[in-house]
């Protein structure tokens, strides 16, 4: 099997982020080392699906 070098990286705008509705208004902004996705109401919490 032979496979290409590099792959090709999907640039459609349908992936980008709006940063600013989760709170990071500039890109410059300093990215912190972890995030709880949770405090901003993206996810919920664990659902007992038994």
């Amino acid at each position: 099997i032979m496979l290409p070098y590099e792959w090709p990286l999907n640039q459609s705008e349908e992936y980008l982020v709006d940063l600013a509705k989760y709170g990071i208004d500039n890109a410059d902004d300093k990215i912190p080392r972890s995030f709880d996705w949770r405090d901003k109401g993206v996810v919920t919490k664990v659902k007992d699906q038994g």
